[in-house]
């Protein structure tokens, strides 16, 4: 009798998305089998195999894309637009999608959520970041009211958070934190709050300007 692997428990417990649950049963199948599992991970928390009980034997993690002349099936946990499976692991590759990425989005007043919406999306593909990971957005404190910003996360479905001007001045432009304070301008504010949002010193997309707003992402270490 085959010990299923019920890879599914991941979404419940990590708040994970599936891209598409459609090879689910397959890959859990294999699995159980004990075939050949690549597991290729570039973002995320690294012990999401704990809901699991323990690591899958058949399971190898790699670093580069698989060819598919080892593998039976793929499991994927990215938060980038991945390239497709190999041919043979069409039927066969599991996509996780972690709540990893946040953004940072300096605004005039006024900014509707179909304009944000927009942006982020025109942003999210130049970046080949994949929207589903998306778990945060951040601005200043002042903007907290924008019904813009408020709608789009309600349709997201994320967080909306906000900072102090002197909090988002002590991380200007991605910087390290110092004990510095600067004069912060309304461009600087998209860095600094995805940073303080993913709890990060850096970010994955630097400050991208566009029509009445600028934008940037930084990444969570888990998620």
């Amino acid at each position: 009798m085959l010990e299923r692997i019920y890879l599914a428990s991941l979404r419940s417990s990590w708040g994970w998305q599936l891209e598409d649950d459609a090879a689910l049963e397959r890959v859990e199948t294999v699995a159980a089998k004990g075939e050949p599992v690549a597991v290729y991970q570039d973002a995320g928390r690294r012990d999401w195999w704990k809901p699991l009980g323990a690591w899958p034997h058949s399971f190898e993690r790699i670093v580069e894309w698989p060819n598919a002349s080892r593998w039976s099936a793929i499991v994927a946990i990215s938060d980038r637009v991945l390239p497709p499976p190999p041919r043979e692991l069409e039927d066969a590759a599991l996509i996780f999608r972690p709540p990893t990425l946040t953004l940072g989005i300096a605004s005039r007043r006024g900014v509707s959520g179909d304009e944000v919406d927009e942006c982020v999306t025109a942003l999210f593909q130049k970046s080949q970041l994949c929207p589903c990971s998306l778990t945060a957005l951040a601005s200043l404190s002042s903007r907290k009211d924008e019904l813009g910003l408020i709608d789009f996360t309600e349709e997201r479905q994320i967080p909306f958070l906000t900072y102090a001007p002197d909090k988002l001045a002590l991380l200007p432009r991605g910087a390290r934190v110092t004990g510095t304070r600067r004069k912060l301008h309304l461009a600087d504010v998209c860095e600094p709050a995805a940073m303080l949002a993913a709890g990060a010193r850096d970010v994955v997309v630097k400050k991208t300007i566009f029509p009445r707003m600028t934008l940037a992402v930084a990444r969570r270490a888990t998620g």
